[in-house]
């Protein structure tokens, strides 16, 4: 055989041997991590018992609770976020509190979102959370419909926070804080 039909074989059988076992040699390379389980969809038979994270007390250090990301776009009282920094910062708690409550009040307000599934699709997109998981644990919480408009009052709003909260932070959020922060309105 002439020597260009031997490398013509050779690849021809290199490249089949790559098609049929693409993904065992494509794994070969890549780091072992442990498979990601898809999520979830959110209404079904047996709803697992959604659960908030661990705390991640980045958002406490900040007196963010409810991890609101920066945004140039908000002015928020008592912000003290540096440039550069992922989340607001804010020189109180309270202060914290409030921007989440006034988020939320423009989810409904400005936005008309008004149902669970809306509200945390646009808090927590999933592009970089659970999001199925999340709209669980705050249907769980609230125990209310992930579909069904919420009447945006101060109880609906204390119910929400306290979820979100918890579910951002594994943080307990009181009636009292709660109140302080609306307070400032």
């Amino acid at each position: 055989m002439k020597p260009f039909k031997v490398i013509a074989i050779i690849l021809f059988l290199t490249g089949l041997v790559f098609l049929i076992f693409h993904k065992q040699i494509k794994n070969l390379f890549q780091k072992e991590t442990a498979p990601k389980p898809a999520p979830e969809p959110i209404h079904n038979d047996t709803p697992r018992i959604p659960q908030p994270p661990q705390p991640a007390f980045h958002g406490k250090g900040l007196n963010n609770p409810f991890n609101i990301k920066t945004s140039n776009a908000n002015n928020w009282k008592g912000k003290t976020t540096a440039l550069g920094d992922r989340f607001e910062s804010f020189d109180t708690l309270t202060h914290g509190i409030r921007a989440g409550i006034k988020t939320l009040q423009t989810y409904f307000d400005k936005h008309n979102i008004k149902t669970i599934d809306g509200i945390i699709n646009r808090f927590a997109p999933p592009v970089e959370n659970d999001t199925p998981n999340y709209i669980n644990f705050v249907v769980s919480e609230l125990k209310v419909p992930a579909n069904v408009d919420l009447v945006p009052s101060k109880e609906t709003l204390f119910q929400l926070s306290k979820a979100i909260v918890k579910m951002e932070n594994g943080f307990n959020l009181s009636q009292k804080q709660f109140d302080e922060a609306y307070n400032l309105i």
